[in-house]
């Protein structure tokens, strides 16, 4: 008769070091580990902190599945970059070949964030697509906030295409920002939407902040109602320091286009911006 072994397995193990605090984040050195970050989803996990610790490569995940949804969000901490204590510099590591075509509300490698904050997030050749409906953003589908919290997306990159087939919002870096903070970021990556918000960096941002960012990348959108944005595709909050330089293109009936934004609402402001 045999004998059952048990071995047990902390979270630490689940990932490349670390217990998910402040001082010694969750490291994340393979797909396989940034992949269990939706095992820490929703508002228990506030105060948990992540930290990529390589490069990484994911197209072995050949449609990657969003972090975070509307019923369970992630709320946590997040970094791409590591502190060097004998050279005292950062190094940052890099996300490359994220591949999602998915047909759901939130669309990106973070679905739907929750006054989240994420920091030094680099994206390369990125290829996602969102369906009807769809939030869709490379790093971002969805950001929501509070007044007393925002989600913040810090000094994060994109680079590839991103596009939505008859989604609502589609953004190079982040689809819809609603109580949210993006600084010091920027995306090159083609935007795509049919009948959506587009914009090189936000699809649809509202009573949220964009600052000292910029995109280059094209931008297009299609069909009846569509707005086109070289930075943002509709704009009810407030830019500042921020510029976009790639081709915007809107077609169809009441389409809009603008070379920073496609639609700025009467409650938004636009501060040291320009389009060229």
């Amino acid at each position: 008769v045999g004998t059952k072994l048990t071995i047990p397995v902390t979270v630490s193990q689940c990932f490349n070091g670390g217990d998910g605090s402040w001082d010694n984040p969750y490291e994340i050195a393979t797909a396989e580990q940034l992949d269990r970050v939706r095992n820490f989803l929703g508002a228990a996990y506030k105060n948990t902190y992540f930290m990529l610790t390589a490069n990484i490569d994911i197209s072995s995940y050949s449609n990657w599945e969003p972090i975070g949804d509307i019923a369970n969000p992630f709320c946590g901490k997040f970094y791409g970059y590591e502190y060097d204590d004998e050279t005292g510099t950062y190094i940052y590591h890099v996300i490359s070949n994220l591949t999602i075509n998915r047909n759901e509300d939130y669309v990106g490698l973070f679905g739907y964030c929750d006054s989240a904050y994420i920091e030094g997030v680099v994206i390369m050749n990125a290829n996602v697509t969102g369906g009807i409906n769809s939030d869709t953003g490379a790093l971002v589908g969805l950001s929501v906030g509070s007044d007393s919290e925002q989600t913040q997306i810090v000094y994060c990159s994109v680079t590839g295409s991103v596009t939505a087939v008859g989604g609502f919002a589609v953004g190079g870096l982040v689809g819809i920002a609603a109580d949210s903070r993006i600084a010091q970021s920027y995306s090159t990556a083609s935007v795509t939407g049919t009948s959506s918000y587009a914009g090189g960096l936000v699809g649809y941002l509202q009573s949220s902040i964009v600052e000292d960012s910029y995109a280059t990348g094209s931008v297009t959108s299609t069909g009846e109602e569509s707005y086109a944005g070289g930075l943002v595709g509709w704009n009810n909050g407030f830019v500042e320091n921020s510029y976009a330089t790639g081709s915007v293109t809107s077609t169809g009936e009441e389409s809009y286009a603008g070379g920073l934004v496609g639609w700025n609402s009467s409650y938004s402001e636009i501060f040291y911006c320009y389009a060229a």
